[in-house]
């Protein structure tokens, strides 16, 4: 049975890889096609310090995102909060819970976006009217995952999302789906995940109310009640593929070492509202401490990033922190808790 599962895996990830190849041969812009941006920002600091190359090696709270098969590395009720700052006082926020349970692992996690207040403008009063609104977002998250042999683990999560800016809202549900596979190879870890596949958003809300004339050619036509017509626009699908090697570690096949770690990943991201990119990282880990790098290439946004966490209290309280390069927008600053029981 663990023989059918891996090669069955196998087999998926190499019709994966190919798909990946042909589609990046393709070199059409797709950038602002699709909704639900929020989606798309990295949450914890240990993954983003590692440029986001965590697919394979996830296997802690933040896992919720990156890879909800990664949630079965979790051995005791731990729970997460990430904060972000982002460019232009936008605030971002993550909460996630995550349960052992007897048939696997049970986990919630919380994603927020805000704005902070915006003042309102229009053609006639480009300058502002005085009155101030806001733009936000959420993301609310189910998740199970679980062991189906030794080597392989798969997670799903199902998630409503929420976008809301002044008094429009649009909102769909969607589900990530993912798996872990401990191979032969070296002691390599593979890991894929797909991520926000669901309906399209519509904005609705009291402000596309107008009224009209239907006959603007006839006189004496009084103006009746309209409504403004507004787009379906489809969530951004997000596939991921990587790997995780241990260069040095307990069950490292190079340098065996139980006092030391040091993990190099590898990932591949397909996006269906932009050009494929790879991130690579590094994190090494002793005695609690840890180191983290990474770069993304072949992105808008390529850059380095840097962090590093420490772990205090016999482990039940972790600290992180990550710094992401934007190039002319400036680094980002994420900090992270985690706390275990």
């Amino acid at each position: 049975m663990e023989f059918m599962f891996r090669a069955l895996f196998m087999r998926r990830l190499i019709i994966a890889i190919m798909l990946f190849i042909s589609v990046s041969s393709y070199g059409f812009d797709k950038t602002g096609s699709s909704a639900a941006q929020f989606l798309k920002i990295g949450i914890g600091t240990r993954a983003t310090a590692m440029g986001g190359s965590f697919v394979a090696l996830a296997n802690d709270v933040s896992s919720l995102y990156w890879n909800p098969a990664g949630i079965v590395g979790v051995q005791s009720p731990a729970l997460l909060g990430s904060h972000t700052m982002l460019f232009a006082g936008i605030s971002h926020e993550f909460v996630g819970f995550v349960m052992p349970c007897a048939q696997g692992r049970v986990g919630v996690g919380v994603v927020f976006l805000n704005s902070g207040e915006m003042e309102v403008t229009t053609p006639r009063e480009p300058d502002g009217t005085g009155i101030t609104f806001s733009y936000g977002c959420i993301s609310a998250g189910l998740s199970y995952a679980r062991c189906l042999t030794d080597r392989f683990c798969a997670g799903l999560t199902l998630k409503y999302i929420q976008e809301r800016a002044w008094n429009e809202t649009a909102s769909t549900f969607a589900f990530d789906i993912g798996s872990q596979l401990e191979t032969d190879i070296l002691g390599m870890r593979i890991g894929m995940c797909m991520s926000n596949f669901g309906g399209a958003m519509k904005l609705e809300g009291r402000d596309l109310l107008t009224t009209g004339d239907i006959a603007p050619d006839i006189s004496g036509n009084p103006d009746v009640s309209a409504l403004l017509e507004t787009s379906l626009w489809n969530l951004p699908l997000h596939f991921r593929v990587g790997t995780a090697l241990d260069i040095v570690g307990e069950k490292s096949r190079f340098i065996r070492n139980a006092m030391h770690r040091l993990t190099f990943l590898v990932d591949a991201n397909h996006s269906n509202d932009n050009r494929e990119w790879i991130t690579s990282g590094l994190e090494y880990e002793f005695s609690g401490i840890s180191l983290r790098s990474g770069y993304r290439f072949l992105s808008d946004d390529e850059g380095l990033s840097l962090g590093g966490g420490i772990s205090i209290g016999d482990g039940k309280f972790d600290i992180g922190y990550a710094l992401t390069d934007f190039g002319h927008l400036g680094g980002v600053h994420r900090f992270s808790l985690e706390m275990k029981w």
